[in-house]
């Protein structure tokens, strides 16, 4: 079996060898499973420099020859994130998809543990595990415990799970016909949640961390651009949907409370600055988002 580690990037990003480096640092604990790892990067033509580092990071790959594993990229103009992730798609074939943005990285182990039970877990067409949210140097902002994604929450509100601690079976998006929506700059993921939802996937959590998310000035989600694409996801006007906002949330966090997302145990997680490695501890963990504060 192969796993497809999807990952598009745009312009210079520091982020992107701690990214490539979390994937290629875990390959060899997959081999008990007998799961090999393609892990491809479609780079929107950031540019000399950004593709400089992929050149240097696929020699150095092909040079260590790591079994089960294999390393590509293209660097062409696209049409956005999600047009992107849709020729990185079509350009690999694994059974298993993961899709890490170039400011995120998975934690040891991540990929054996979600594909450990998919494998066990044949009923199931996706899994999510839990996130960590950083700052640019790895110092800790917030837990984000796995959420089963609730259809109408997502709707009026947000996607309570991360694309970066989701796996899920290619066949559940063969089913569809389609992957991402490249009319979306933001909200993609919300939509092709919300499809797979409507198509009768059946999702599933673990409660493991999966991966981190490094908060970015970069990051869309937030911005007006992903507040108004949220807006088209909601069958109601967007003043209706500002308003069943205000009784949506509330449940939401009820929801929270009694899953014990506000309620988490210290522990530890790695963050990668290049290839270099850190071991990070936290003794008062946290459910609630934080903002970076520079």
């Amino acid at each position: 079996m192969e796993i497809s580690i999807l990952t598009p990037c745009y312009k210079p990003d520091p982020c992107l060898l701690g990214c490539l480096e979390s994937v290629r640092a875990q390959v060899t604990s997959l081999h008990p499973l007998r799961v090999s790892v393609h892990h491809h990067v479609q780079d929107g033509g950031s540019g000399q420099e950004t593709v400089q580092l992929l050149e240097q990071f696929q020699k150095q790959t092909e040079e260590q020859a790591l079994p089960g594993y294999r390393f590509t990229f293209k660097s062409e103009p696209d049409e956005g994130m999600y047009d992107a992730m849709n020729r990185a798609f079509a350009a690999t074939s694994g059974e298993i998809i993961g899709h890490l943005n170039s400011d995120e990285q998975y934690q040891p182990m991540a990929l054996v543990w979600a594909v450990s039970f998919l494998l066990e877990h044949t009923e199931t067409d996706m899994v999510s595990g839990s996130a960590i949210v950083t700052r640019a140097d790895g110092s800790y902002l917030c837990s984000r415990k796995a959420m089963l994604p609730h259809r109408m929450y997502t709707r009026l509100c947000q996607l309570t799970i991360f694309t970066a601690t989701t796996f899920m079976r290619r066949s559940s998006v063969t089913r569809l016909g389609t992957y991402f929506d490249p009319g979306f700059r933001s909200a993609g993921d919300a939509d092709l949640f919300l499809r797979l939802l409507e198509s009768g996937a059946r999702f599933d959590k673990i409660p493991e961390y999966l991966a981190l998310f490094i908060l970015t000035d970069h990051n869309l989600a937030g911005s007006p651009v992903g507040a108004e694409e949220q807006l088209r996801l909601s069958p109601f006007s967007p003043s209706m949907t500002r308003l069943l906002r205000r009784g949506a949330l509330p449940l939401h966090q009820l929801r929270k409370l009694v899953s014990g997302a506000y309620h988490l145990e210290p522990f530890s997680y790695t963050f990668l600055e290049g290839s270099e490695a850190r071991t990070i501890d936290v003794t008062k963990p946290t459910g609630v988002w934080k903002e970076a504060d520079g």
